[in-house]
């Protein structure tokens, strides 16, 4: 980009060529100050010398090294125009694999010093109520990536009765806590149970109306 500006400077301080006429001093500072010139014949011409550029090398060349660069340090260039609306989870997971080989990397690292850190002040809160000794080992980290729901629901819909609940909500990527939306789950189940009407009372009153 330096380079390229630099080249681009360079037109400002290119050579003035009069062609088929002269100036003395005093007519050049007054070409300087009023910016006209005035030609007599019609083989006067004026023009400057430059560099012929050409803009579509410098134009690959600048992309290539944007793209090196990216490459190289494992990032991923979101204005690219693949990641458009129509990517689906699996290939866009396949285009941030680099970036996210190096994130988990880093997570281990960060989770490897927060648990050492939580367990110095859990220590002290374990002895508050509500929070236990190991609870510290539930620090982790959430991908921030945008993320299909409807073939999340779908794959959990078709893993019902294959494998543990507890397995099939893991999948989910908007579940945080497995056990508390079990829990959850089975709370809602009771509470429903509970204002249904008993069976036998139903049949009963079914044959008083008759």
């Amino acid at each position: 980009m330096s380079d390229a500006s630099n080249e681009i400077e360079q037109y400002r301080l290119a050579y003035l060529i009069l062609k088929d006429m002269g100036a003395d001093e005093d007519t050049l500072e007054r070409m300087k100050k009023s910016g006209i010139i005035e030609l007599f014949d019609e083989k006067d011409d004026v023009d400057y010398l430059t560099k012929g550029i050409n803009d579509a090398l410098i134009e690959h060349h600048l992309d290539r090294l944007e793209e090196n660069i990216l490459r190289f340090a494992k990032s991923v260039n979101f204005g690219d125009e693949q990641f458009a609306g129509n990517v689906t989870g699996v290939a866009m997971k396949y285009k941030i694999m680099s970036l996210e080989n190096k994130c988990i990397t880093l997570e281990r690292k960060m989770t490897s010093t927060l648990r050492y850190q939580y367990k110095v002040l859990f220590s002290a809160w374990s002895k508050r109520n509500g929070v236990a000794l190991d609870d510290y080992l539930k620090v982790g980290f959430k991908r921030n990536l945008p993320v299909n729901m409807i073939e999340e629901a779908q794959a959990t819909a078709a893993l019902r009765g294959q494998v543990s609940e507890e397995t099939r909500l893991s999948r989910l990527s908007f579940v945080d806590d497995v056990q508390f939306e079990i829990r959850k789950m089975q709370e809602e189940q009771d509470e429903y149970a509970r204002h249904l009407q008993p069976l036998g009372e139903k049949v009963n009153h079914v044959l008083d109306c008759r």
